[in-house]
């Protein structure tokens, strides 16, 4: 349920480092309580601070490792570079050195507040910060410019940025005291992207499965925010950006480009993390959208050739449209609720994982992950908690969603006559001759029909190829 305390807690989330933390710890809580203050109008309550320590938690011990008490890194002890495993060279960072928070947090507040300004509504507070602040930071502070969105989360270990960290814990904080995690995919994928014949048709299909999936996610990401989707990461993305355009958190003339709109951007699989409660309506909810969308998509094209290209002589039946369009696509999802959700301690909560995980999955003795939670609980400064197991957590969850797959979907459907020459599997739409001949000659019309009023075809069937004229009235509908 879509609710003013739900946003409220994920703001607390997610300003609870405040961005400039990397530059000095020392004091951070104040800073981030002072943001809170703008983004809520308020004081965070006890609940809700309280709230975000604990995702807070369980975010760092599954981003990073729990180090020792007392260990520290600094910017200016040693030479600082940001590079990437795959980059040929190293950005040096000594120039950030000499930042201060006495400088930067003065425009850190006003960035939060300009975001936040003309909208009481903490639901789009809450978008604008997750999708604009390091682009907002950027503009007030131009010495750090883009490197906002790169400051690590833990100086000990750089690998992972601040923004991500919050965005976690923000997808956490909404999640507890009950999360769970769900795995959900489309399929089939490779037959489907096989049936092209043309390399537009091989760019098309791609970019089919990215955007159905995308309806999955996007139902997903309105009730619950788009931090909850783990992977795909979202922030970026292009679909998502022209989502957060019509809902008034970017910019009209930030609009994504139709060129970055047709790139193939979202894979066929999605993993979100959710309340335990809500998990299975939400994917049930997400299933329902996808395959609305593929029967817009299918009607669009239908009516869009009928219109303009089929003979009123030569129809085709719509009942064999609707059974194809209906069978093409299975769609498989599992739940698994965190173990120890009814145990109060963190540690208790990760033995549970750990013992569900034994119990299934039978590791070898003195398994690698073994021996880094016994390290972790001798020397570590914190207690195993929910996040040390996150790798336990999605083994088990992706493994449930193997087995659900593993139990296939199956429609038997009776395809009669001439065989489709693209896939080889259903029986060709036909007109009222059913014969080989009559089939090829009812495509053979309809091609002819089809070159001779292209103009109007691609007009009946453009904007993102009939997906961005949004047959079903969406905000995506707008022809761009």
């Amino acid at each position: 349920m879509v609710t003013d305390a739900r946003w409220a807690a994920k703001i607390t989330a997610l300003l609870h480092d405040p961005p400039d933390k990397p530059f000095a710890i020392a004091g951070h809580k104040e800073r981030a309580r002072a943001l809170l203050r703008i983004a809520l109008g308020r004081e965070p309550t006890a609940g809700e601070w309280e709230c975000a320590k604990r995702a807070d938690q369980i975010a760092s011990a599954a981003d990073r490792v729990n180090f020792p008490q007392g260990s520290e890194a600094y910017w200016h002890r040693e030479r600082a570079v940001l590079t990437h495993p795959l980059a040929g060279r190293a950005l040096d960072l000594r120039s950030l050195a000499d930042i201060t928070t006495e400088k930067v947090f003065p425009k850190v507040e006003e960035a939060v507040r300009q975001l936040v300004d003309g909208t009481f509504d903490l639901r789009q507070r809450y978008l604008r910060l997750w999708r604009l602040l390091p682009e907002a930071l950027g503009k007030a502070c131009p010495d750090i410019g883009s490197l906002w969105a790169m400051l690590p989360a833990d100086t000990r270990q750089p690998d992972h940025p601040l923004h991500q960290h919050v965005s976690i814990t923000a997808a956490i904080a909404d999640a507890l005291p009950n999360p769970a995690l769900l795995v959900f995919s489309l399929r089939p994928v490779q037959e489907f992207i096989s049936a092209a014949r043309r390399t537009q048709d091989l760019w098309m299909g791609s970019w089919l499965i990215s955007y159905l999936v995308w309806a999955a996610i996007k139902s997903i990401a309105q009730a619950y925010g788009p931090d909850v989707l783990i992977y795909p990461a979202l922030r970026e993305q292009p679909l998502c950006d022209l989502w957060l355009v019509d809902e008034g958190v970017i910019p009209e003339g930030q609009r994504p480009s139709v060129d970055h709109l047709t790139l193939a951007t979202l894979p066929n699989k999605f993993v979100a993390l959710l309340p335990a409660p809500e998990a299975s309506k939400a994917a049930e909810a997400a299933e329902a959208v996808l395959r609305e969308k593929w029967v817009a998509l299918v009607e669009a094209v239908r009516q869009g050739l009928e219109k303009t290209a089929l003979r009123p002589d030569n129809r085709w039946p719509i009942a064999m449209w609707e059974r194809q369009a209906k069978a093409q696509w299975e769609v498989y999802w599992a739940v698994l609720p965190w173990p120890g959700a009814n145990v109060s301690k963190p540690e208790d909560q990760a033995k549970a994982v750990r013992d569900l995980f034994e119990d299934l999955c039978n590791p070898d003795h003195g398994w690698q992950f073994g021996r880094v939670y016994e390290l972790c609980e001798r020397s570590g400064a914190y207690a195993p908690n929910w996040g040390t197991t996150y790798s336990l957590l999605y083994t088990l969850a992706d493994r449930a969603f193997n087995a659900r797959k593993g139990m296939r979907s199956f429609i038997q459907a009776e395809e009669k006559g001439e065989k489709c020459t693209l896939c080889g599997q259903r029986s060709a739409v036909h007109g009222e001759d059913t014969s080989r001949r009559g089939v090829r000659r009812f495509w053979g019309s309809l091609a002819q029909e089809v070159r001779q009023q292209s103009a109007n075809v691609a007009g009946a069937l453009a904007g993102e190829h009939a997906a961005l004229k949004a047959p079903d009235g969406s905000g995506e509908g707008r022809e761009r």
